[in-house]
């Protein structure tokens, strides 16, 4: 299929895209009260909507950038109760293909063209998961956007376009990472991406205040990216110095990234990245066997201070999405606290941690159709089966109710790590089944041998998929410890 790229023109300031983006206030201008990105996030939709609707002809360039900025509202539109996913996919997707659509083959609409092939790139990944798009749109698009690359990187002027140069490269990263889950050709797109988007934003430093804002939050974002597939290598490693690596390399990317958004108004970055952050402390305490208790409870203080500076910084964005991130990424925070804890801090720690999973399980039965993966989801009932399952193995009584909800947040976790990216915390939460399916058989009475088959049956079950996975995937140490649990399970 040939491509067309918009003939590459010097930038400006002056271009209608910057003079158009500068007036949208959720895009533009930092929240600072609970929740109020939301109500404003609404409003800059419905303001575009009334100005789209006002534009009649095809032809004018000023329609072009309004779709690519709705589109990016949708992408970034905070979550809340009344939030359907699908629905503002579909809306992103939209228009993001008609601002393709109008500023294809224009000179004058070069920024509309790659902010549309951005925001397109962004969302087609979900959209062929949830089984809505075939992979021709995919591949199209992914034409369009390496055409465009190569009209940069090989043509005359590939140096005077740094911002959209890495704009359509962060995109063709986070592509590969969603869709094919190809961390090294990520890398390498997110990598050209990130030296593009900084040599963009070292030239705007003293120029136009509002692209640098914009830049700002993308190289936020694709730093982020960049983390994560840092990330998703060190949990498909076997070796724990090498996966050890990767995370600290993930940190010093969330931390790159934590610098960028600061000087954006898209909060929502701030927050994961600073979430990221912690969340590899906490790795890394885990990961460090020759660690003494004082450093790790450093390593795990840093994390919890981290990880509530995000909640603040979230709380404006979105209450709600507060709620899941900030209680799941903090609830494992608090509980590596309580486990290097003694006494009052120890009890607290754990208090703690089950007040944040109950308000993330709660949140995650109000917003079923929302921006959260299906592993979002899933790490909320696993962090929560954790939490039940050390409560009943330190508990003299009661452990029984324990157990039994620790065995369902397990099995809810388990729908929601099919992805072959998650495999690692499908098995976690297969063997942590297998442990509690263990518990429970080993309280049934002599007389009552109806459950104890029935726990024994479903322990079973949870170590066949899991060595199956092992086995699959070559995690051999993983493997050896559901063997020894299948052991335990039927002694």
């Amino acid at each position: 299929m040939e491509t067309h790229t918009p003939e590459i023109e010097p930038e400006a300031s002056s271009h209608p895209f910057c003079r158009l983006y500068s007036e949208v206030k959720a895009l533009c201008d930092e929240s600072l009260a609970d929740n109020e990105a939301v109500g404003r996030f609404l409003s800059s939709r419905n303001e575009l909507d009334r100005k789209i609707g006002s534009l009649a002809s095809d032809d004018d360039s000023n329609l072009a950038c309004l779709h690519a900025i709705e589109g990016l509202l949708y992408w970034l539109q905070p979550s809340h109760q009344e939030f359907d996913r699908v629905k503002n996919a579909q809306a992103m997707l939209n228009h993001a293909s008609t601002a393709i659509r109008l500023s294809e083959n224009k000179p004058e609409c070069i920024d509309t063209y790659a902010v549309g092939l951005y925001v397109k790139l962004r969302i087609l990944s979900f959209l062929m998961k949830s089984k809505l798009l075939d992979e021709g749109e995919l591949l199209e698009t992914r034409e369009k956007a390496h055409s465009f690359v190569e009209s940069f990187e090989y043509g005359h002027s590939h140096m005077k376009r740094p911002d959209l140069l890495g704009l359509v490269l962060a995109a063709l990263g986070f592509s590969y990472y969603q869709v094919e889950g190809d961390r090294k050709i990520a890398l390498h797109y997110l990598s050209k991406g990130n030296v593009q988007l900084e040599i963009a934003r070292s030239r705007n430093e003293e120029s136009d205040p509002c692209k640098k804002m914009f830049l700002s939050g993308i190289a936020s974002v694709a730093l982020w990216d960049t983390g994560l597939c840092y990330e998703s290598e060190a949990e498909q490693s076997n070796d724990s110095k090498e996966a050890l690596s990767f995370f600290k390399k993930a940190r010093m990317s969330y931390t790159k990234a934590l610098a960028a958004s600061k000087a954006s108004p898209w909060l929502i970055y701030r927050a994961l990245v600073t979430y990221g952050i912690a969340g590899t402390l906490v790795r890394e305490h885990e990961l460090s066997d020759e660690l003494p208790n004082s450093e790790r409870k450093l390593l795990i203080s840093k994390a919890l201070s981290r990880g509530e500076e995000a909640s603040s910084c979230m709380r404006r964005w979105s209450l709600l999405e507060t709620d899941m991130l900030g209680g799941v990424a903090n609830a494992l925070f608090y509980q590596r606290m309580a486990e290097l804890s003694i006494g009052v801090e120890r009890e607290e720690c754990i208090e703690r941690s089950l007040d944040l999973i109950s308000k993330a399980e709660a949140a995650s039965r109000r917003v079923e159709g929302s921006r959260f993966s299906d592993a979002n989801f899933g790490d909320i009932y696993l962090r929560g089966a954790h939490h039940y399952y050390k409560l009943a193995m330190e508990r003299s009584s009661g452990g029984r109710g324990l157990l039994e909800t620790s065995l369902k947040n397990c099995e809810a976790s388990q729908k929601h790590f099919g992805d072959e990216r998650h495999l690692n915390r499908m098995v976690d939460s297969l063997i942590l089944g297998t442990r509690i399916c263990t518990a429970l058989k080993e309280l049934n009475t002599p007389d009552d041998i109806e459950s104890a088959n029935r726990y024994l049956a479903e322990g079973k079950e949870q170590c066949q998929k899991s060595m199956s996975i092992c086995r699959r995937r070559g995690w051999d140490s993983r493997l050896r410890e559901t063997l020894e649990l299948a052991t335990v399970l039927e002694a």
